[in-house]
């Protein structure tokens, strides 16, 4: 069973977007697009963001939304969050500025880590590691906790501490799943690129 995790969590606030969830996209926001996908394959749905309060007002109550003691720590600190309250321990992590997120795609992750018993199965796109929408073992939670006390942020700072395997494009594009899943919007320009995708 998966727990899908949605990072909204100490990030640089966006001047553009001071809150990713809320941007409108094809009649919905964006928060709620990426919910109603991980609802697919995900048994519990888990928000991890420090700005709560404005989500508390439009989310089902079966969405957890989590907030973190790390405060100033980076998307590793929301990783850490949510890797200690999930129910279950395989973890579809996603950034909260991913608009097309895809459970076709954390799918095949997944089933690639129960495969090979990998601590973490990571898209690599165009040979860069992609350290969200990724699927992740609950037991990582031991390698953050590392990066955390040598006060790193970048999720990749985990990769060497716990046994990983990287999915390339072609990978992907031979079981009929577009790599576009990976775009997040971090501009204004990115907005409208997507929104005419």
């Amino acid at each position: 069973m998966l727990t899908g995790v949605i990072l909204d969590w100490d990030r640089a606030q966006n001047i553009d977007f001071p809150v990713n969830g809320f941007l409108p996209f094809e009649g919905e926001l964006l928060i709620e697009r990426q919910i109603k996908e991980m609802s697919k394959i995900c048994e519990e749905i888990i928000l991890v963001t420090n700005q709560p309060m404005v989500y508390l007002p439009i989310l089902d109550k079966k969405i957890r939304i989590i907030t973190s003691s790390s405060i100033g720590k980076g998307a590793l600190s929301g990783m850490h969050a949510a890797f200690s309250l999930s129910t279950y321990n395989h973890l579809w992590m996603v950034n909260s500025d991913m608009p097309f997120i895809c459970s076709r795609a954390a799918q095949f992750l997944y089933d690639v880590k129960q495969e090979k018993e990998f601590d973490a199965v990571i898209p690599m796109i165009k040979n860069k590691v992609n350290p969200y929408h990724a699927v992740y073992d609950k037991s990582c939670l031991q390698a953050i906790e590392t990066m955390l006390k040598r006060n790193y942020q970048n999720p990749l700072e985990i990769l060497s501490q716990i046994h990983w395997q990287g999915i390339s494009s072609s990978q992907f594009l031979e079981h009929k799943i577009d790599v576009t899943f990976i775009y997040s919007i971090k501009t204004l320009q990115d907005y409208q690129v997507a929104i005419k995708a």
